[in-house]
């Protein structure tokens, strides 16, 4: 349960898949390894006018994570630019076989490559706004703002997801705030609810390692459909090592919004988006609780993941107007 997701029967699946266009692995070593998914760099023969051997991705992801496989191909037949090409899916067995798209910002994440990324994904959101009924027959988490308030309203009536006590767990009084703050979960999720921004793909894990230079985005698969701008939460959350300062990471926000809407706006409009922003934020917890309790053996591996998050919550600023 702490070791990588199996990855033997990926392997031979990609070797198959790549011969049947003409390429033969050369060599294949495990590029990221965790409980929930392994993923695999392939070294393959050169074609066409290609000069030297190059480099493919296959990914296995534990059953929960399989609807990544399926949100590929919605991407890719919807919004190309948002991920790497797929060279092929087998997502009955959670299976990617993808093209490289280059380095990741993990190692030198700037202001500049940061708000590239934003703005491309607020393209790619703003292309799937028509197509929630896509999104979900594809198996995403359904975290629609008031989806999002009753599933935090009833993780925070679990004893088992509270652990109050317990070493990595909250303390009585922690769970106490958490559950008084359920009638403001309900509140929040109203408040977007009314506000009627429609739903999208919401990839919940933009963090340096899982953006390209270019600003594609690659590890889908902890997304939901929900309210666009909860996308700020894991984008440029507080206490996260996120790129810029706060007055940067506050125009890195603004430029998000307005890409996302399309137009520039005025000021009472930023406003409202804003205030958006800050909302569907206070409810990103819903979904990053709900990943880590289906991760295989996560909690084993992770004690405090939960936790973290429920800290989070009570640190926020509940306020609403």
């Amino acid at each position: 349960m702490h070791d990588a997701w199996p990855h033997d029967a990926l392997l031979a699946w990609a070797v198959e898949s790549l011969a049947a266009r003409g390429r033969q692995v050369l060599g294949a070593a495990v590029r990221r390894a965790h409980p929930w998914a392994t993923t695999l760099a392939l070294t393959v023969t050169a074609q066409g006018g290609e000069p030297a051997p190059v480099q493919v991705y296959a990914k296995a992801a534990a059953p929960p994570f399989a609807p990544e496989m399926r949100l590929l191909a919605v991407l890719a037949a919807l919004a190309p630019h948002a991920a790497p090409p797929v060279l092929d899916l087998l997502p009955e067995h959670g299976f990617a076989l993808l093209a490289d798209g280059g380095p990741t910002l993990d190692l030198n994440p700037s202001v500049d490559g940061w708000t590239s990324m934003l703005l491309r994904y607020a393209e790619v959101q703003r292309a799937l706004t028509e197509h929630p009924g896509t999104l979900l027959a594809a198996g995403l988490p359904d975290l629609r703002p008031v989806q999002a308030g009753r599933a935090l309203a009833e993780l925070a009536t679990r004893e088992d997801v509270l652990v109050v006590g317990e070493p990595h767990g909250l303390t009585d009084r922690e769970a106490r705030e958490v559950r008084a703050l359920i009638p403001r979960f309900h509140a929040v999720a109203a408040r977007l609810d009314t506000a009627a921004m429609p739903a999208t793909v919401q990839h919940d894990d933009l963090q340096p390692s899982n953006v390209l230079a270019d600003g594609r985005l690659i590890d889908w698969g902890d997304a939901s459909l929900a309210h666009p701008f909860a996308s700020l939460g894991t984008a440029l959350g507080a206490g996260l090592q996120r790129p810029g300062t706060p007055g940067e990471r506050a125009v890195m926000r603004d430029a998000y919004l307005m890409a996302f809407v399309g137009r520039a706006v005025g000021q009472d409009e930023l406003a409202e988006l804003r205030e958006q922003a800050r909302l569907a934020c206070l409810l990103v917890p819903a979904g990053r609780i709900l990943t880590w309790l289906r991760v295989p053996g996560a909690l084993e591996v992770y004690p405090d993941a939960v936790t973290t998050w429920w800290r989070r919550l009570l640190a926020a600023d509940w306020r609403v107007e």
